[in-house]
């Protein structure tokens, strides 16, 4: 049984449930949603303090946007477990977003090396980033879509680090 309820512009909510244990889902705009248990007793007043923080992943625009970088082990396509969170949150924001019928995950890197290793790399990379969402995440392998680009499309010119380390990144389409 699922029911919704509103808190006020305090955030608090008053009412009755009967004993038992509850899973709550505390949602906001902007926030990253956050499950907590409650067991409640008979006769008994609960308090929960609930901290929630602000989502990394916003789908605005024909693209779902990440405030954070994926990262890759140096000249590979496994996934640093640093970003798993953020997958993670991903693939919670895409199963929010069943609209979203397909998402074509974009491997870039920048001009550094052969051309073709490039784009193999930047395959493989957006590869292990579908294949986590849908293992990790459960997001139906039919909504995911993975491809490279090797370093053919820059968001700047790689004249210096910095500029490659921008051009070095995963992005996220709806098509």
């Amino acid at each position: 049984l699922e029911q919704q309820f509103r808190l006020g512009v305090d955030g608090e909510y008053r009412g009755e449930a009967t004993s038992g244990t509850y899973e709550i889902l505390f949602d906001a705009e902007g926030y990253s949603r956050t499950r907590r248990v409650l067991k409640g007793e008979p006769d008994g007043t609960v308090t929960m303090d609930v901290v929630m923080r602000p989502s990394r992943v916003r789908v605005a625009e024909g693209r779902v946007h990440l405030t954070e970088r994926i990262f890759f082990e140096l000249d590979s396509s496994v996934i640093k477990s640093d970003s798993f969170g953020l997958l993670d949150e991903l693939a919670t924001s895409l199963n929010d977003h069943p609209g979203l019928r397909l998402v074509e995950i974009q491997g870039h890197t920048d001009d550094q090396g052969d051309d073709a290793y490039n784009l193999q790399l930047s395959e493989e990379r957006a590869a292990a980033v579908r294949a986590y969402l849908i293992s990790h995440g459960e997001v139906e392998p039919g909504r995911l879509v993975a491809r490279g680009y090797g370093e053919q499309r820059p968001l700047q010119p790689n004249t210096s680090a910095e500029a490659q380390a921008t051009n070095r990144r995963v992005e996220f389409h709806i098509l």
